[in-house]
């Protein structure tokens, strides 16, 4: 959460809506286009809070800013021209 603070794409008060929404509703799938902050707060919420993991997808042009080192998390690469 203390990267929040300093992050100039999602606020704080944006980070705590999207963390209470999850918790509410408990989704048992998400798909995010675009990643960043808010898919990190998705993330952290899902890994404490969840004791089933909803089925996650994020469509991010640039997949290295979802690649985590030591991650086993797939990916797929899409050919633009497609859309």
């Amino acid at each position: 959460m203390s990267l929040l603070l300093r992050s100039k794409c999602v606020c704080y008060p944006d980070a705590i809506f999207l963390y209470s929404f999850l918790r509410e509703t408990k989704p048992a799938r998400i798909i995010e286009v675009g990643s960043g902050f808010s898919s990190a707060v998705m993330l952290d919420t899902i890994d404490r809070f969840f004791p089933k993991a909803p089925e996650v997808t994020f469509v991010e042009p640039n997949a290295l800013r979802l690649t985590v080192k030591g991650s086993d998390m797939p990916t797929t690469d899409v050919d633009a021209c497609c859309w």
